[in-house]
């Protein structure tokens, strides 16, 4: 099966996102959260942009790609993550494979853990990313590039504001 087939919204949604830049509405990490990329997403620079996420539950992973084992690279994507629970990020919840030169912007807001903006949890390689995504929580296990780092982020910058709340709302 494709990747694209386990999205809600088609391979064409995702075709039209990069070629005119900007994609507003719901885009889920996917309807399957054991559903893994193992392909090339290659943004060519483009920029997907006004993603917006709202969980549904505790169990929902939000990001554009829940899994990844393969390549994503040349992607610059403007998110907004509401009501965020565990596993938050601009880009990719769990890679184990590599993310290179891409940027995330936008803004996070999670009352739990495992909050990145490019990456949640980190196996892979993650390389020449910015990160400018704001994140407010009142969750724990938290990085501007990536929540929790298990192997190599490389010449990465992060630029965002990161804002602890210990009242129990973000």
């Amino acid at each position: 099966k494709k990747y694209s087939e386990y999205l809600e919204v088609g391979e064409e949604t995702i075709k039209n996102a990069l070629t005119q830049e900007k994609y507003y509405g719901y885009l889920p990490a996917s309807k399957n959260s054991n559903c893994e990329f193992k392909g090339t997403f290659d943004g060519q620079g483009h920029k997907i942009e006004g993603l917006y996420i709202k969980a549904r539950n505790d169990a929902m992973r939000s990001a554009l790609i829940n899994s990844n084992k393969g390549t994503i690279k040349n992607l610059n994507i403007d998110v907004k993550i509401a009501d965020g629970r565990n596993g938050c990020a601009g880009i990719v919840v769990y890679n184990h494979g590599n993310i290179q030169n891409c940027n995330s912007y936008g803004k996070i807001e999670s009352i739990n853990m495992y909050i990145g903006g490019i990456a949640s949890c980190n196996y892979g390689v993650i390389e020449e990313c910015t990160n400018g995504v704001n994140i407010k929580t009142s969750g724990n296990i938290i990085g501007g590039i990536v929540g929790i780092n298990e192997n190599e982020v490389k010449k990465c910058a992060n630029l965002s504001e990161i804002l602890w709340d210990n009242n129990g709302s973000a």
